[in-house]
């Protein structure tokens, strides 16, 4: 067996475990995970939404969110030549999720009740990849391992769940609670839409990685 880490794509940050019992052949399983914040700063933007709350003063929704990206990856390694070249074989899947929560604020008092709209986006997408890599070995223990190859993403949908409430905040009429329900739906179609126009402008990705690992 074979215990180690890795990063790069298919496996994000990754705890690996392998089998390495056959010249020819190993099999593994990484699983990994991927802070996203950062890297989706600004790629999905949700806008503030007005809301007529039919009060004296204006009213808007100021939405956020939060994305995490954690994954399991079984795979294949064959060495044609019992030697340090191998082709690998991974099947991801990687589990997306969004965290959201929009706060209301009183644009004249500048007043804010937080938390009145939360929900969640998640998606389960699944990774073929295919790839080729070179083995080194260290003191017969260690072992480094870098591939390349190409990480294929396959089609899939969302799930939304969005939802609010103006509960013990405002008392309101009924047609403020219909423009109020709009404003959360302009908001999860905002969440929705930028994840999937998001997501189809990368339906291939390089895959690059680096693994260390310690055989016994």
């Amino acid at each position: 067996m074979s215990v180690g880490g890795s990063v790069g794509l298919p496996n994000l940050l990754a705890f690996d475990l392998r089998y390495v019992g056959f010249e020819e052949v190993e099999f593994g399983l990484s699983f990994g995970s991927l802070p996203l914040d950062s890297i989706l700063e600004g790629k999905i933007p949700l806008d503030p939404q007005d809301v007529d709350l039919q009060q004296p003063d204006p009213y808007r929704v100021y939405p956020a969110a939060s994305f995490a990206l954690t994954g399991y990856t079984p795979y294949l390694r064959y060495y044609p030549w019992k030697s340090k070249f191998f082709f690998q074989l991974g099947y991801s899947i990687w589990r997306f999720r969004a965290n959201l929560r929009g706060d209301l604020r009183n644009e004249t008092s500048r007043v804010t009740s937080y938390g009145v709209v939360s929900g969640t986006l998640s998606i389960e997408q699944p990774v073929i990849t295919p790839g080729i890599g070179w083995r080194w070995k260290i003191l017969n223990s260690f072992q480094l391992d870098v591939g390349l190859g190409v990480s294929v993403l396959q089609k899939t949908q969302a799930a939304v769940n969005i939802g609010g409430s103006l509960n013990n905040i405002l008392t309101v009429l009924p047609a403020a609670q219909v423009e109020f329900d709009n404003a959360v739906t302009e908001i999860q179609n905002q969440l929705d839409s930028g994840v999937g126009s998001f997501r189809d402008s990368i339906p291939v990705l390089p895959s690059v990685f680096l693994g260390l690992g310690f055989a016994f």
